[in-house]
């Protein structure tokens, strides 16, 4: 008899120790490197670190159709920060971004030009809807706003390679000497090295406003890749003086690759 319980005992016991093993390999996931993601409750708990790099761009009222800079006013960014998720739905994300972003207008009347060094921080909300898409959803999309402060250095590219100032012309061109006013011999049109070696604003600091649209891409239980895009609102202007009074702004698209803290060795 007392054979008999033992055996049922030691039964019960085993069959519930390869329960216990076996949910806890239904919960964590082992890749081939012996590292394990965190579960779906410890994967939202713990922050979610990431880093991302694209082009950004300036939006603003400075742009023209002639003449534009040889590359586009295109320039490149990066960025990383910290996120941390509230529940379902909703997250809070610190994000530092370092870049330049550049503007340029010449017409027959007018002849202005800037590129901006760029630092921000901000604190951003976000909304997530992959428990509203599903489960087992590959791709994600997500909204995030936020608020922050910026630092930036403006300079202008006034002078051409050879130190002579560009005097803007009637017909569009660029010249050494200014159309007004005595000429000193034959006046020389001169083309643009977007070299922007005079500063026009030494340091900017002011507040900012960022709206982020994005998707994430779902690779693994411990990292995703995503997708962004960033237009970011400045109460202050890149380039002085120009007449154009209110808000600047400039947009950021970026690839982004989010970690999620909590993986461990098996």
């Amino acid at each position: 008899m007392r054979k008999k319980i033992l055996v049922v005992l030691m039964a019960t016991l085993l069959s519930g120790q390869s329960g216990s093993i076996w949910a806890q390999k239904e919960k964590r996931s082992i890749d081939d490197e012996g590292m394990a993601s965190p579960d779906a409750d410890t994967r939202y708990q713990l922050p979610i670190v990431f880093v991302g790099s694209g082009p950004s761009f300036y939006t603003g009222n400075i742009k023209g159709p002639r003449n534009l800079s040889k590359f586009g006013g295109v320039r490149w960014g990066v960025n990383a920060g910290v996120e941390q998720r509230f529940g379902k739905f909703f997250g809070a994300k610190a994000n530092l971004f370092y870049g330049r972003t550049a503007g340029e207008k010449h017409t027959f009347t007018e002849f202005e030009n800037f590129q901006s060094r760029l630092i921000t921080g901000d604190l951003r909300f976000a909304f997530h809807f992959d428990h509203l898409l599903g489960k087992f959803e590959a791709v994600t999309p997500y909204v995030a706003v936020g608020v922050g402060y910026i630092n930036f250095r403006t300079k202008s590219d006034l002078r051409d390679s050879d130190d002579r100032i560009y005097h803007l012309w009637d017909d569009g061109s660029l010249r050494d000497q200014s159309q007004t006013g005595q000429t000193n011999g034959n006046p020389v049109e001169l083309q643009r090295d977007f070299s922007y070696e005079t500063i026009v604003n030494k340091s900017g600091n002011t507040v900012i406003f960022p709206i982020e649209l994005g998707l994430r891409f779902k690779l693994h239980d411990y990292f995703d890749l995503g997708l962004g895009y960033t237009h970011t609102f400045i109460l202050n202007r890149f380039l002085p003086n120009t007449g154009i009074k209110g808000t600047d702004h400039y947009g950021y698209l970026s690839g982004t690759v989010y970690w999620y803290l909590g993986q461990f060795k098996k």
